[in-house]
């Protein structure tokens, strides 16, 4: 994840962009409460897959979120439903206004 930054504050939307490596190009991404509910989820698609690391971008709306504390959360898709390794994971904090 390079945007946003760990210990961002953001409101109303915001950009976030990075690189993967994910099955069929699909970057799942979320958002945690400060205990860890899940409270916002959706899919970034990345520029390709297979053999390095391709350039993801979206925008998040986060407009309906109450102000406060949160972790977004960016992995590498999962298509086995949980049976091989679980899927790595970048989490920064941000901060809603």
């Amino acid at each position: 994840v390079e945007t946003p930054a760990d210990g961002a504050t953001v409101s109303g939307s915001f950009d976030a962009k990075g690189t993967a490596n994910s099955p069929e190009a699909n970057v799942p991404w979320r958002i945690l409460d400060a205990g860890g509910k899940k409270v916002l989820d959706g899919y970034f698609t990345a520029e390709g897959w297979m053999d390095k690391l391709y350039p993801y971008a979206g925008k998040v709306d986060v407009s309906k979120l109450a102000a406060g504390s949160y972790t977004f959360e960016v992995s590498i898709d999962d298509p086995s439903g949980g049976e091989g390794k679980a899927p790595q994971k970048v989490a920064h904090a941000i901060t809603v206004q």
